[in-house]
């Protein structure tokens, strides 16, 4: 059964989807940032987590996704 989530359904899926991937791939590139300056890997570890950032916010909207059916 599908779950109505009245008529702004819309909005609240493009909210919702866009916070999770501002939040992971902004967030990952700031902790990368943080940890290249502070340990000198200048810019390993920030290609690393920015991967494992995306990574994370695409099965996170695979999920949320998911999940309305």
């Amino acid at each position: 059964m599908k779950k109505y989530l009245g008529p702004l359904k819309g909005y609240y899926l493009f909210a919702q989807i866009s916070g999770i991937l501002l939040c992971s791939v902004f967030g990952s590139f700031g902790a990368g940032l943080w940890l290249d300056k502070n340990l000198g890997t200048t810019p390993w570890l920030l290609l690393l987590l920015l991967i494992a950032g995306i990574t994370f916010g695409m099965y996170t909207i695979y999920r949320t996704i998911k999940g309305l059916r």
